[in-house]
């Protein structure tokens, strides 16, 4: 773990109010704090490269039918947001590369209790998060999605990092975990690989809740409490 935790500075572009925009493509560029919910209608949202995100209060994020795409940006908040995610992308696609998560946690975002996190995505197909770094956050969780791709990110000191539901085809490479409560937990997932990650000290490394089909190969754990917890595994599942 060599790459340095980051910190955000303040005086940032204040985003006052609830408001909606409907574009083909919605750009943010620079520092922004976003503190009342923000909802983006129908194609993608865009944080260009050096762009600060901040969380404050009620503020979250909504991308309905359309896509995420951040590269090279940081995203923070300070408080624990209740009875919502800080970022949903709905029907949409979430591409993030090199950008850093810090403090984003939730309390209950969902009815469901085995729905969790600080980012939701659901329904969509072949989103991809790599060379990330996520400091003291909750979970980013994929639901009814397929070929997602998460390679060479590093959590640190979170609760569950990364999270499917129902999802297929899915790739888990190269992630690294320390002091994380549960670096991967996979519920209802099929024919997807988990392959050469690394687990330090977590209590649990790796759940799997009800799948079949996957692959689990090369992962190493060290320190910690457990490094698998198997439930209710159907057939075909390959461990080495």
């Amino acid at each position: 773990m060599n790459r340095p935790v980051f910190s955000i500075a303040f005086g940032l572009v204040l985003l006052t109010g609830a408001w909606r925009a409907s574009a083909a493509e919605e750009v943010w560029k620079g520092d922004r704090i976003v503190d009342a919910p923000v909802t983006i209608q129908r194609k993608t949202l865009r944080i260009e490269p050096g762009s600060r995100i901040a969380f404050r209060g009620e503020g979250r994020i909504t991308v309905e039918d359309g896509n995420l795409v951040a590269t090279h940006a940081a995203f923070e908040a300070r408080s624990t947001l209740t009875n919502r995610f800080r970022i949903v992308v709905q029907n949409g696609k979430l591409t993030l590369s090199r950008c850093r998560f810090r403090g984003l946690k939730t309390e209950k975002p969902d009815k469901a209790h085995f729905i969790f996190g600080f980012l939701r995505c659901q329904y969509g197909t072949g989103s991809r998060v790599e060379d990330c770094d996520f400091v003291d956050c909750d979970a980013l969780m994929m639901l009814n999605a397929s070929h997602a791709e998460f390679a060479r990110n590093l959590s640190v000191r979170c609760v569950k990092t990364f999270a499917t539901l129902n999802c297929s085809e899915c790739r888990f490479e190269g992630n690294e975990f320390f002091e994380t409560r549960a670096g991967l937990n996979l519920s209802g997932t099929r024919l997807s690989e988990v392959f050469r990650n690394r687990f330090t000290d977590c209590p649990i490394g790796l759940v799997l809740y009800y799948c079949q089909e996957n692959r689990v190969l090369g992962n190493a754990f060290f320190g910690g409490n457990e490094g698998m917890q198997l439930w209710g595994l159907g057939p075909g599942g390959v461990f080495t």
